[in-house]
């Protein structure tokens, strides 16, 4: 951010729906905010309001309070104090703000939609100087440490509109090939906007990214490929698909709370601390370390499970017993080991 703001700013985004961009940037606002660092969510996702329904609990009268309308709204002078029309920010919990949208934002921004696909960027009085004057008096007002953006998903200007007043911008993408050209289309468009407005001098590529949802077992031919092919930047986190993470997102639960244990949560920890101590292990080295535990937790039980069965077949078969009630007694273990397993395993 182009202004002297002790906050840290990071933009989060996704050239398309689906990523998991939301859910990571809630669960890393809840783990700063744990840490007692004061963080403010901002929903900067007009249409689909999705940070926003999922840390309010769906959408509830912001009347009294600092909305995505305030952040946007232009001063009368460029020297004249900021003063928002409400008074206080929606406070989630301790040190967790959020900064909601609103359907007056939401109306707003479907008309300018309309009427201009790609506003007069050149105009430097536009959304971007503005947001930077609010913004500060925002962070200062309220002594906010790290301000997450969670920007609205898939590829026009106000899809990177955020990238202009972040200190950090990031991308959620996951390993198909739509999300990789989708991705690599919105970097392009990042990079065709540096230098088309005033002031701005930070507008250039992702400082990196996050790899989410992954299932190919290949996942440091992966990491490479994203690094060097699709962005050009250092990898912050690849997160393997995980059941937990979908189960807590259909309870409306946060992860990092529900599933403290989960590689997700462990992620998110690391982002959390790279971001709060600037050190960090790099992505594949934990990711590595995250599938041999996996790796072991499947191989270690299913060899006891088959080393159970083959000592119970040969002491009935020391027993002399008929051989239909050996394979009974053996179908009737076997199936109560297996069962027993799986559910052990949906805890990954």
């Amino acid at each position: 951010m182009n202004v002297n703001s002790k906050s840290k700013i990071i933009s989060i985004h996704s050239a398309k729906g689906g990523t998991g961009k939301t859910t990571l940037l809630a669960n890393l606002a809840v783990y700063l905010a744990k840490n007692h660092h004061r963080t403010l969510a901002i929903d900067f996702d007009f249409f689909t309001q999705g940070l926003t329904l999922f840390l309010a609990k769906g959408l509830v009268e912001f009347t009294n309070c600092i909305t995505t309308e305030d952040l946007m709204a232009h001063p009368v002078e460029n020297n004249k104090e900021v003063r928002f029309k409400n008074s206080t920010l929606h406070e989630i919990s301790d040190d967790l703000f959020l900064l909601p949208t609103s359907n007056n934002v939401q109306s707003e921004m479907s008309e300018r939609l309309i009427q201009d696909i790609h506003p007069d960027i050149n105009d430097s009085s536009y959304f971007p100087q503005s947001i930077i004057r609010n913004l500060k008096r925002l962070t200062d007002d309220y002594k906010i440490e790290y301000v997450l953006i969670d920007a609205r998903s898939g590829i026009d200007y106000w899809c990177i509109v955020p990238t202009l007043v972040a200190d950090l911008s990031w991308v959620v993408c996951e390993e198909d090939r739509t999300s990789q050209r989708a991705s690599r289309m919105l970097q392009n468009e990042i990079i065709r906007l540096k230098g088309k407005v005033k002031n701005i001098e930070n507008v250039s590529r992702f400082d990196g990214f996050v790899l989410n949802m992954v299932v190919s077992p290949m996942i440091k031919d992966l990491i490479k490929f994203y690094e060097s092919t699709v962005f050009g930047a250092s990898c912050i986190a690849a997160i393997p698909l995980s059941r937990q993470v979908r189960r807590a997102f259909v309870k409306d639960e946060i992860v990092v709370e529900r599933y403290p244990d989960n590689i997700f949560s462990s992620e998110i920890r690391a982002i959390g601390d790279m971001l709060i101590n600037k050190t960090m292990i790099s992505a594949l080295t934990r990711v590595q370390s995250h599938l041999r535990k996996r790796w072991f937790k499947r191989v270690i039980p299913a060899s006891f499970l088959i080393v159970i069965i083959a000592a119970m077949a040969a002491t009935l078969d020391a027993m002399g017993l008929p051989l239909g009630i050996s394979l009974v007694s053996l179908m009737v273990t076997g199936s109560l080991l297996i069962l027993t397993l799986y559910f052990y395993l949906q805890t990954d």
